[in-house]
């Protein structure tokens, strides 16, 4: 019996060091977006870029990563592989989404399959006839034509009032001056609207862009491959972690601090493990708003 006990236990600890030695030799990495992808339509390719880097900081080669996704309630799949493209451990993925929807995506690398934030597709949009013939009219308007004849006229008007012609010239010059300035007006009238319809259309967006900012923060966690090494409860749960780094669900710090923190954390604290991710100024704003919020 105790021959018996001991090879099975001798088998147990063999299995459960199997089981742990990829991660106890490095069998995990972190994926982190190039940007986070906020456009995508259907039938449209879209280049997706990212890094791999082993325990979150040396860049992995030699690797044939998959994207992957899914059509959420449909049975619609893509699949792509990517390709090593510039700077050591950088791959890039071209993918062409056949559908529009709502669209479940995720990298296969290394030993990971890390889920990524869901992407919507847009459904292409398309010119009908009758739209390109008055797309074609409205970027030659008819006023600006007759502002060109105005000119025209005004100009033959005042060279023949010049060459000492009848009193008729003058009158035509004065007319065709008139005419062309008139014309001129209200073909550039509608394009001062436009501008100032989109500076106020902008000045929206940027309102609106303010008030998401704490959602983008929260795609960006996990794009830029925080959640491998954090916990955050505010977060989507990730498929692997490792928690490497402090548990952020509850943290919060000054702006300022955590500017410094994410811009270069070395600076910081110089035997820190955190890579640094090279964020955006507005990146680094988006995840400050969602590392602190309630």
């Amino acid at each position: 019996m105790f021959p018996r006990f001991r090879i099975a236990l001798v088998l147990s600890l063999l299995l459960a060091l199997t089981l742990s030695v990829p991660t106890l030799a490095g069998g995990w990495a972190v994926i982190v977006l190039d940007k986070l992808p906020v456009k995508a339509t259907a039938g449209e390719p879209l280049t997706v870029g990212f890094m791999v880097l082993q325990h979150g900081r040396t860049p992995m080669t030699g690797l044939t990563p998959i994207v992957s996704g899914t059509l959420s309630g449909r049975k619609e799949t893509l699949s792509v592989a990517a390709k090593a493209k510039g700077k050591a451990g950088h791959y890039e993925a071209v993918l062409t989404f056949p559908q529009a929807g709502d669209w479940n995506w995720s990298i296969q690398a290394f030993t990971m399959d890390v889920s990524m934030p869901t992407l919507t597709v847009s459904i292409p949009v398309g010119l009908s006839p009758a739209q390109a013939e008055q797309q074609m009219a409205s970027s030659f308007p008819p006023s600006l034509l007759v502002s060109a004849l105005g000119f025209a006229g005004g100009l033959i008007g005042l060279v023949l009032a010049f060459r000492r012609r009848p009193q008729w010239a003058v009158a035509l010059t004065v007319v065709g001056l008139a005419v062309g300035v008139t014309s001129l007006a209200a073909a550039t009238a509608p394009t001062a609207a436009a501008s100032k319809g989109s500076s106020l259309d902008a000045a929206k967006s940027v309102s609106l862009s303010s008030a998401s900012q704490i959602e983008l923060g929260r795609k960006l966690f996990t794009a830029k491959g925080c959640v491998t090494c954090h916990v955050n409860n505010k977060a989507a749960a990730p498929s692997f972690s490792v928690e490497a780094g402090p548990n952020l669900s509850n943290y919060k710090a000054s702006p300022e601090y955590l500017r410094m923190w994410l811009k270069d954390p070395v600076s910081v604290k110089p035997l820190t493990q955190m890579p640094n991710l090279g964020l955006s100024e507005a990146e680094m704003e988006a995840l400050i708003a969602f590392i602190n919020s309630d």
